[in-house]
């Protein structure tokens, strides 16, 4: 991911996928797992990053990328393990507020 796009990535509906007309692959290294070596099919919506960093969050972790220009980028997801965290829940201005959060007790 480019530096320039890193805060962009956490947007919902941000994509650099291709549209599926200019799929075009110019090298083993450039194919995916498809059988046909184009997009998935489901790929691209940008959906993908901003949803599972709100699923980590709601379970008390949290998703971060590193890039490094030329080598690529790294995702880690932090879990907490012990089970003990409670559930984050947004204010009442919805997802895109991420800072305003309501921590609700666990039941059970």
């Amino acid at each position: 991911i480019p530096l320039d796009d890193l805060p962009q990535v956490w947007s919902y509906l941000y994509t650099t996928a291709k549209a599926a007309g200019e799929d075009h692959v110019t090298s083993i290294e450039d194919c995916d797992d498809d059988e046909d070596g184009g997009v998935a099919p489901m790929a691209g919506f940008g959906c993908g990053l901003p949803l599972s960093r709100n699923y980590a969050s709601y379970v008390g972790g949290r998703l971060e990328l590193n890039t490094m220009p030329s080598f690529g980028t790294d995702a880690y997801l932090y879990l907490n393990r012990l089970g003990n965290a409670q559930e984050v829940v947004d204010g009442e201005m919805g997802y895109a507020n991420l800072p305003t959060r309501l921590i609700l007790p666990r039941t059970g």
